[in-house]
């Protein structure tokens, strides 16, 4: 019984502390991963996300040590009696188990039932039966991906006219920051930059692409971000690179003469992304390491303490970067990604603080982000489209968004520059990220047999997300199904 009662406060306070932190739509595959690929081993954690869990810890240890002198009374009073006594704990032990067995029964019952009963929901909750059947009872037979999955032959695609690509990804940026539910509008800039472009109402997370490397993996290749079966860390992270077998939008773009530039104020090396941008695109990497080592200050330009530069600055050196391509004569892309709205507290100067809260970091972001995108939509700029996402749905449970039911909830997208409207029969349906990554190619000019790259669909045609086809129920269930063809891009 004792176990038992552990065991149910290490479940509940744990499950409290993930919805809080990372908020409901966090799998344990997801969770795997990260473990695997664990930023805090390279030094990248977040320390706030560390005295969280430090302070859970203390939490769960208080509790379950209340628990035991709940259980055993007689071992409180023994313990400071008979503390010098190197047996006593062992000796008022026996003596409450004699205690706690005769009379403890109806409580031993109670305490069974709410183990089974959170144990129960921390397996559904996270998928851990998935993972389970996936990883030790692999079934091929109903291979969603080999069944759906399309890439054009790279030499097949041509250029009706190559425009550059300037793609910002906004961390944890929603649409439903400035929903009528909520007593504000937290992205006032970003609410009116949607009017001069196109952008759409339903951009979902969906299985695998629900945190930042996953929403950027189904930009790279229309995919979700899937761990093989039978897990391995050295099979995931393969010697051979990230996914080095599936084909990205961005070899494409490379072999048609692009020059790519990421620029992110954080250590790319965070999740693989070093891996994924060099191998994937060759990407030219301007980030953290690189400014410290250009000789640019970072405690005067500090974000967010565990990634780095703030997004003022790196938005700054973004701009910079979009001038030296722009002035190349040469098609480009440029991808940024901006970090200080992230979970939990986010990032926000002292002196423009209102909230004392994430609420200030959005706000800053909105700032921020509106200030950058000026360059695009204030003055012409030739053969270039800009694209403003979100990554992914906020994680965490902030008291802000309280009023919101989850379907309220849906990711920021922007696209501007010479491109058609968004057909109306598409804007009704739904979009995830996988979606993104042919429509990116097709912002750029590129046209293929096709409306598809991966498992995406261009949002700009008239065919149906696969998100839209299947439901996002059933669509999450397919995507967590076992791929022979998704583990051989390992």
């Amino acid at each position: 019984m004792l176990l038992s009662g552990i065991t149910v406060i290490i479940l509940v306070c744990s499950n409290i502390w993930m919805s809080r932190n990372f908020g409901d739509e966090v799998y344990f595959e997801q969770m795997l991963w990260y473990v695997i690929n664990s930023p805090l081993l390279a030094g990248d954690g977040d320390s706030k996300i560390v005295k969280r869990t430090v302070r859970l810890v203390v939490i769960i240890s208080s509790l379950s040590c209340l628990w035991f002198f709940v259980l055993y009374p007689a071992c409180f009073k023994k313990i400071f009696r008979k503390y010098r006594a190197g047996i006593a704990g062992y000796r008022c032990l026996s003596l409450a188990e004699r205690k706690i067995s005769n009379a403890g029964t109806p409580l031993c019952v109670i305490i069974v039932i709410f183990c089974t009963l959170a144990g129960v929901h921390t397996v559904y909750k996270y998928k851990i039966d998935e993972w389970v059947r996936h990883a030790f009872m692999t079934d091929y037979s109903s291979d969603f991906i080999a069944r759906h999955y399309f890439v054009p032959d790279p030499d097949t695609v041509r250029f009706e006219k190559k425009q550059s690509l300037v793609f910002v990804l906004a961390e944890s940026m929603e649409n439903s920051f400035y929903h009528s539910l909520l007593d504000r509008s937290y992205i006032p800039n970003l609410e009116k930059l949607q009017q001069l472009g196109s952008h759409h109402d339903h951009m979902l997370n969906v299985r695998g692409n629900n945190h930042t490397i996953g929403a950027v993996t189904g930009y790279f290749f229309g995919l979700p971000l899937k761990l093989p079966a039978k897990i391995n860390p050295n099979t995931y992270r393969s010697t051979d690179g990230f996914l080095p077998n599936a084909l990205s939008i961005f070899d494409i773009f490379k072999a048609n003469g692009y020059e790519l530039s990421l620029v992110i104020g954080s250590k790319s090396t965070f999740a693989n992304q070093d891996i994924l941008f060099s191998q994937h695109g060759a990407f030219r990497i301007l980030d953290r390491r690189y400014f410290e080592g250009a000789g640019w200050n970072l405690e005067a330009n500090l974000g967010l303490e565990w990634m780095g530069f703030n997004d003022a600055f790196t938005l700054q050196r973004a701009a910079e970067e979009y001038a030296r391509l722009k002035n190349s004569g040469k098609p480009f892309v440029l991808f940024i990604q901006t970090v200080d709205s992230h979970a939990p507290d986010g990032y926000c100067p002292e002196t423009h603080k209102i909230y004392n809260d994430i609420r200030d970091a959005i706000v800053e972001a909105d700032r921020n982000l509106s200030g950058f995108s000026k360059i695009f939509t204030e003055e012409a700029q030739d053969n270039v489209i800009y694209v403003l996402l979100g990554d992914h749905l906020f994680m965490g449970d902030p008291a802000f968004l309280s009023p919101l039911a989850h379907e309220n909830c849906t990711i920021y997208n922007f696209f501007y520059g010479d491109l058609p409207d968004i057909p109306a029969s598409k804007l009704d349906g739904k979009i995830s990220a996988l979606d993104i990554a042919p429509t990116l190619l097709w912002c750029a000019g590129a046209r293929w047999d096709s409306d598809q790259f991966g498992l995406g669909i261009n949002i700009f045609s008239e065919t149906q997300s696969l998100l839209e086809q299947y439901g996002r129920d059933e669509f999450d269930r397919q995507l967590s199904q076992p791929s022979k063809l998704y583990e051989g891009f390992y």
